[in-house]
């Protein structure tokens, strides 16, 4: 870009100087106007291009490492969950990534049953003050919401709202055993066809 930038600059030179020349060849009214239109049209593209450069290095500097305080993407967590049920299908496993933005911010992307139905989970998540933090998205390849909070040490709630069309709520408890194991209890489906569930988390 900023080699555009320098052979714009050139052109507009050259623009002024063949202006120049002309001016002394003729004394044609228009083709001077023609001329001098020409290169005002030139200058303020120029003018235009430079501040796209000024945004464009604004932009670059905000991914670029070490760069500084710019949207603050953290390193993204792998998650991988394997669900057990008392109903068919009786096993299910998920897996996502979380990705941190800012202090209080994510993205969880991922799939739900993975390796057999292979539905999507794209949620942005934002911290609600005093609250855990809010999801919203698709979520198995539903539109959905979710609601994450942790009142006790080493456990934390997860409850998914989603399919408006045949509407589903998931409630869930994690249990962190150490840094790479958690347990999940819970159920899925509620206030319809309940089905009690209990799995393992693996995180990276």
């Amino acid at each position: 870009l900023s080699e555009t930038i320098d052979l714009a600059k050139t052109t507009l030179a050259r623009f002024n100087q063949i202006a120049s020349d002309l001016h002394s060849i003729t004394g044609d009214t228009g083709i001077q106007t023609d001329i001098k239109s020409t290169v005002t049209s030139m200058k303020e593209a120029t003018e235009d291009g430079q501040k796209l450069i000024k945004r464009v290095s604004s932009l670059v500097e905000t991914f670029k490492p070490g760069g500084g305080p710019k949207l603050g993407i953290g390193r993204p967590a792998l998650q991988i969950d394997l669900f057990s049920s008392s109903k068919t299908p009786h096993f299910r496993s998920d897996v996502n990534f979380r990705v941190p933005i800012g202090e209080n911010n994510a993205f969880n992307v991922g799939l739900y049953d993975f390796a057999e139905r292979y539905k999507l989970n794209a949620q942005y998540e934002t911290g609600l003050k005093g609250f855990g933090n809010m999801r919203y998205g698709i979520y198995a390849s539903k539109l959905g919401v979710g609601l994450n909070w942790g009142k006790f040490a080493n456990t934390s709630f997860r409850v998914d709202a989603y399919n408006p069309n045949d509407f589903r709520v998931d409630a869930k408890a994690l249990l962190r055993v150490n840094d790479d194991f958690s347990l999940w209890f819970g159920a899925d489906n509620l206030f319809k066809r309940t089905t009690p569930i209990i799995g393992v988390r693996l995180s990276r």
